[in-house]
């Protein structure tokens, strides 16, 4: 049976997603996913901003794609 009465402490709330808003604009609601060759994989996941990296690279890659 569900809690009838719910709470979100401040804990919880600081390990929720914050919506992220970039240079670009808001981002999509679905995420893209792509799986990598191992070892570029593991470099990665050493970055401490895995995510804004990953998503700079990616945008740049496509507007270069596309205007080109």
């Amino acid at each position: 049976m569900p809690n009838p009465n719910p709470v979100q402490n401040e804990k919880l709330k600081a390990k929720q997603f914050k919506k992220v808003i970039t240079p670009d604009g808001e981002l999509a609601e679905k995420p893209c996913a792509v799986r990598l060759p191992k070892d570029i994989d593991g470099i990665l996941r050493q970055f401490p901003d895995r995510n804004e990296f990953l998503r700079e690279v990616i945008t740049k890659a496509v507007k270069e794609r596309v205007a080109g």
